[in-house]
């Protein structure tokens, strides 16, 4: 399990994140995209969480990989 410090500084500045804000990437990179697409390549089960629900509900018998801002 990978736990951020913010999701707006995963994201580049042309997405709006889940709370309205703007990322802060200024390299165009979208690192939570980056990391599922990695995932999927690799045929492994994962879930990106952005809130305490989500984190609370993750059962960690069928996640392989977690990724938490």
């Amino acid at each position: 399990m990978i736990l951020g410090g913010g999701r707006r500084e995963f994201r580049p500045t042309t997405i709006v994140d889940e709370d309205g804000k703007a990322g802060k990437r200024t390299d165009g990179a979208d690192l939570i995209q980056t990391w599922e697409s990695d995932k999927i390549a690799n045929n492994v089960t994962f879930k990106y969480v952005w809130n305490r629900d989500q984190l609370l509900s993750l059962d960690p018998a069928t996640t392989e990989y977690a990724l938490g801002e």
